[in-house]
């Protein structure tokens, strides 16, 4: 039985992958750890305290789904003072994003402070992996959409909402391609790693930049969750009004008194956000149409 130290388990993607590991029966244990557990279970990345909590494995994989800068923060406090906990791990796989290429000639300071904090992140992983002899696997991800059991992600959600509230939103034409992926198949190319860990077909370090299998615009993208949903919602009724790029850069100039990062972000509806790794190819798997249900 081989030991998933699972960090962050409390989101869509953590909740898909222990639901794909526990119906696989394979011979994967799953361990679960959050800042919001009690007692045993609990890790918060900020407290020594809790890192009593974790249970030392031999050739246990550790996987962490929560903000990648804390996880390297934690990770470092542990190969400082308690490298014990690091002895004979097999590997450590981490979410990380695509936005540390996407945004990194973003002006505002909050987007320019992220991917410097990615950036940290994943060399400091990196770097404690080598020296320690553990194989880290970075799992670069575009935009995550879709709903687990419990839990459902906090971007294409928040675009659904809006709808709720509004009864039109403006598009520019020829908007940016985006490649979204759903929690589920980021949960499958996890599981598919930890596999090849297992199986030694992966022995090195990896960097994966992986998207969803449809590169579609933007525009397309909010149609298509709209008409995903079901008649009775009440974003159905939103009317979704494409306008042309001037227009909609004019319409987006008040922002920038009020909110750069805001400004930023909608500007980069016009920007081609894909090209990466789609899933199917990655899992060499049939591909899936955008979106996968569900989504909400």
């Amino acid at each position: 039985m081989i030991d998933i130290l699972m960090f962050g388990i409390r989101n869509s993607v953590g909740e898909e992958l222990s639901s794909l590991i526990k119906n696989s029966n394979s011979k994967f244990r799953i361990i679960s750890y959050s800042r919001s557990f009690k007692k045993e279970n609990k890790i918060d990345f900020q407290n020594k305290n809790t890192f009593k909590n974790i249970k030392i494995s031999e050739n246990a994989i550790w996987i962490n789904y929560g903000p990648i800068w804390d996880f390297s923060d934690f990770l470092n406090k542990i190969n400082k003072s308690r490298p014990e906990l690091l002895n004979g791990l097999k590997a450590i796989i981490s979410c990380s994003s695509t936005s540390v290429l996407t945004k990194q000639f973003a002006i505002n300071n909050f987007d320019k402070r992220l991917v410097e904090k990615i950036k940290k992140a994943e060399n400091l992983i990196d770097k404690i992996c080598k020296s320690n002899n553990i194989i880290s696997q970075l799992i670069r991800t575009t935009l995550i959409y879709g709903k687990s059991k419990n839990y459902e992600d906090k971007n294409l959600s928040k675009i659904i909402r809006i709808m709720e509230k509004s009864p039109i939103i403006l598009m520019p034409k020829n908007s940016g391609l985006r490649q979204p992926i759903h929690c589920k198949q980021v949960a499958k190319i996890t599981l598919n790693i930890i596999e090849k860990i297992v199986t030694y077909k992966i022995t090195e370090s990896n960097i994966f930049e992986v998207g969803g299998d449809s590169e579609i615009s933007y525009y397309e993208m909010i149609n298509l969750i709209k008409k995903s949903l079901p008649n009775n919602h009440r974003a159905k009724e939103c009317k979704i009004i494409e306008i042309s790029q001037n227009l909609f850069i004019l319409c987006s100039l008040p922002l920038i008194f009020l909110s750069l990062k805001n400004f930023e972000a909608v500007l980069r509806i016009n920007a081609n956000l894909s090209g990466f790794t789609p899933c199917y190819k990655l899992l060499k798997i049939p591909q899936e149409k955008f979106p996968i249900k569900p989504n909400k």
